[in-house]
């Protein structure tokens, strides 16, 4: 293969690599340890300007003496021609960090507490534990909608401009089919079972092993709004924070507060959806 083929074997524009950036994806997320090594190599090339392709990375990696060990360049032509549409990276690198996350957490109980899952509240998995996962991930969305509109008024009243509510589904108009199945499973799939095993069978459950219950409440909400990263939303997602929590303790399982999660993200996932055909 030419030089120039070699180059035209890229693996991902500048742009989806920043994607990945602002997803937080770091080396360790990734399960086999070649692709942690590629992508370190990608993100110092990122970091210092150069380009990304199958030459450049192949340097990175034959610098660090470990190009022949991962299986030379054709494992990376292989990787740059099996990687997914680049217009989906952001997307990709989501799911790749909600997945992080959630098998993170059972590690870290499994191996540092040596306990299962059900120590984080997946357990009782039953129709009632789902219909009122539904029902409080219904008043959730009311809630945050309720929130949300009386943050905008009093900000309005005070910069007399028109208030523009972020996103948090990133949707890009009249989107692919692949592009909104990808992120179906993410938000709706992937990313509740990641962020209440983290969020309310994690940190909620140690907090309340510390404190009163209504200052776990209260902590573990912040803590989910802040992470959040939008401060516009934080306080909407404070009171849905505090609205999973008290379920998880009522029920005393994680199930309500999945499916409540499911209920909240598919409903702000359908709701953009329609608005972008519009």
């Amino acid at each position: 293969m030419s030089s120039s083929e070699w180059r035209d074997a890229t693996f991902l524009p500048r742009d989806a690599i920043a994607a990945a950036v602002e997803a937080r994806v770091g080396p360790e997320d990734f399960y086999k340890p070649a692709h942690s090594h590629v992508f370190e190599a990608v993100m110092a090339l990122y970091g210092q300007g150069e380009a990304v392709d199958t030459l450049t990375v192949a340097e990175e990696l034959r610098r660090a003496d470990l190009l022949d060990a991962l299986g030379g360049r054709e494992m990376l032509r292989e990787l740059a021609v099996n990687t997914p549409a680049s217009a989906n990276a952001g997307h990709y690198a989501r799911i790749v960090n909600e997945l992080a996350l959630l098998v993170t957490v059972i590690l870290w109980v499994r191996y540092v507490h040596n306990r299962g899952p059900r120590s984080l509240g997946f357990k009782n998995l039953t129709r009632a534990n789902a219909l009122i996962g539904v029902g409080i991930g219904l008043a959730g969305e009311f809630l945050a909608l309720i929130v949300a509109a009386i943050l905008a008024a009093i900000i309005q009243s005070f910069t007399h401009s028109p208030v523009e509510t972020p996103k948090q589904i990133s949707l890009q108009t009249h989107p692919a089919v692949s592009v909104l199945v990808i992120v179906g499973i993410s938000v709706i799939g992937i990313t509740p079972f990641a962020e209440e095993a983290f969020f309310r069978g994690f940190i909620f459950r140690r907090l309340g092993q510390r404190y009163r219950l209504g200052w776990a409440v209260v902590l573990s909400a912040a803590i989910f709004a802040v992470l959040h990263l939008i401060p516009f939303i934080m306080l909407p997602i404070f009171a849905l924070g505090a609205l999973l929590a008290s379920i998880v303790y009522a029920r005393k399982s994680l199930f309500p507060s999945v499916f409540a999660h499911m209920t909240f993200n598919a409903i702000g996932f359908t709701l953009q959806f329609i608005f972008l055909r519009k």
